[in-house]
């Protein structure tokens, strides 16, 4: 990246998400790029939902819907808990509630990030 004029920091969306995705990341990423935070925004099951179904609606996206986001929801806590609860114990998880606006939340994050 830095040989194409482009920063040296980057952000990952939602990766890893699991233990295989965590194995291939310390087998093959780790070697070229230094993990130094995780950011888990955090907000209740309910809250995700309204979320979820409100960019459902806003989208078109036929995959916003109560069923789906339930399978997702149970993968997120039975699998990318524990990847989360991984990083929490090497004290690089910045955890941000997400009640509030998009806005406050974009400040919250903006404030915590390493950069």
């Amino acid at each position: 990246m830095q040989k194409n004029g482009m920063s040296n920091k980057f952000l990952i969306d939602g990766f890893p998400r699991n233990q295989e995705n965590l194995d291939g990341w310390a087998q093959y990423i780790s070697k070229h790029a230094n993990l130094v935070q995780v950011v888990y925004l955090d907000v209740s099951k309910e809250v995700m939902l309204e979320r979820v179904l409100k960019r459902g609606v806003n989208s078109g996206r036929t995959d916003d819907n109560p069923q789906t986001f339930e399978k997702r929801y149970n993968v997120f806590k039975e699998h990318t808990m524990k990847i989360i609860d991984y990083f929490k114990s090497k004290n690089m998880v910045f955890q941000i509630s997400t009640y509030g606006s998009v806005e406050k939340n974009y400040l919250k994050l903006k404030k915590g990030l390493v950069v």
